[in-house]
């Protein structure tokens, strides 16, 4: 990995903690998510990066994707448990992390053993880790609170403009083959705990999209308006993931829906479900980003 890319791979950790620092001070009860998702967004950009993904701001048993819509009036409730999970892209080098936050009193243990799992995790790290053992003190991490980890969950390597690139970082152990974290590597560790079951399964509301390829000019299914913006979405995200709401400025509300409907029909398009825990549980969120080198262990997204 060059030096160049190294930096770009920083400074979008540094962008990524700052926004987090950004995301305690915002998000309280009784704001509509869109304003804190928009302010977060916002913000990324002013620093010099582009959300690598909407800003996902979940809620109690709801573990991950949700991101508000357009046209959104939900608001932080009262008591609430919320993670905020963010990203940052520069020049398609790639950062990820998430707080939790707790508004009810109730959780206090329940943040401390996703968060106290995730320092663990990163301290384990080292050149050539079997991700396997870094699931293993996940689970016995969250385990020692009286939690339960997210089986069905997992961090991920990530590489440029893919979020997802191929390898889990799971957040249980038991895993007999598990790949090797051969540096150079980029990847993001996410314990999940839960006072549930530690499953997740998909809700019925999709709010994340991503492109699964280019589309051509002269597709036969698609009218011209509709291929002009699947285009844009290709050239502004390549294959990161986005919301309805940032094409809902310049296009009409229902022309990006019904748009995205025909392109995932059409397997242009995927969606991301919102993802629930399976007893409604309660739900708390860690998240770093950690670039594996040959002589160096950098946490970029606690570098700021």
């Amino acid at each position: 990995m060059m030096d160049t890319e190294v930096e770009l791979i920083r400074k979008a950790g540094r962008i990524a903690c700052e926004a987090k620092k950004k995301a305690k001070e915002t998000v309280k009860p009784g704001q509509r998510l869109l304003d804190i998702a928009q302010l977060i967004e916002s913000f990324i950009n002013s620093m010099g990066g582009q959300p690598a993904f909407p800003v996902n701001i979940s809620i109690n048993s709801e573990a991950a994707h949700y991101s508000p819509l357009a046209d959104d009036e939900k608001i932080v409730p009262e008591a609430s448990i919320v993670k905020v999970d963010l990203g940052v892209s520069v020049d398609g080098y790639l950062a990820d992390t998430a707080i939790t936050i707790d508004f009810s009193g109730e959780y206090e243990d329940l943040i401390k053993a996703s968060e106290e799992a995730l320092n663990k995790a990163i301290e384990s790290v080292s050149p050539n880790i079997k991700t396997s053992l870094i699931g293993n003190i996940i689970e016995k991490t969250i385990k020692s609170y009286g939690y339960k980890p997210i089986r069905n969950l997992s961090g991920h390597s990530m590489s440029r403009y893919v979020l997802h690139s191929g390898i889990s970082i799971p957040n249980v152990g038991g895993e007999i083959l598990s790949p090797t974290l051969k540096p150079p590597i980029l990847i993001a560790i996410e314990p999940f705990a839960t006072n549930g079951l530690g499953l997740v399964l998909e809700g019925k509301d999709k709010t994340i999209y991503s492109l699964t390829r280019q589309i051509g000019k002269k597709e036969k299914k698609f009218g011209e308006q509709e291929i002009d913006f699947l285009v844009e979405i290709f050239n502004e995200r390549k294959n990161l993931p986005f919301t309805e709401r940032w094409y809902a400025r310049k296009y009409s509300l229902d022309f990006v829906r019904q748009t995205l409907v025909k392109a995932e029909k059409q397997r242009v398009v995927t969606s991301y479900p919102v993802l629930i825990e399976s007893a409604n549980g309660a739900v708390s969120q860690a998240e770093d980003t950690v670039l594996i080198l040959d002589n160096d262990i950098v946490i970029t997204t606690r570098e700021c």
